[in-house]
């Protein structure tokens, strides 16, 4: 299926049970409930736990950078050019690192 859909393997293992939206795709392991299709369709961030620890990166102001959590402690660093120990060092912490500050969970 994945090479019919011109991805490949490795990309879907990284979104599949997430709940993030791929290349227009939502990826499971199972057939999911039409209960969990309507909550996709109600809160555009319902994620899904996944083996991976996500992380939500705030700037000072509070506000989400990039609008979503990061599928990973990896994703992050990678993406902020930051060193993935630093980061889960400072994890829920609330110290501000490089003017940011990483949870492991949503801030309300």
């Amino acid at each position: 299926m994945f090479r019919a859909l011109g991805l490949r393997i490795r990309s879907i293992n990284n979104y599949k049970d997430t709940g993030f939206l791929f290349k227009d795709y939502y990826f499971f392991s199972r057939k999911i409930s039409s209960r969990e299709i309507e909550k996709f369709k109600i809160n555009k961030n319902y994620v899904k736990i996944t083996k991976s620890k996500l992380i939500w990166v705030y700037d000072l102001n509070n506000q989400l950078v990039n609008d979503k959590p990061f599928l990973s402690i990896r994703k992050a660093a990678e993406t902020l050019n930051f060193n993935r120990k630093t980061i889960f060092e400072v994890l829920d912490s609330n110290e501000i690192y490089d003017n940011y500050k990483f949870y492991s969970s949503q801030l309300h």
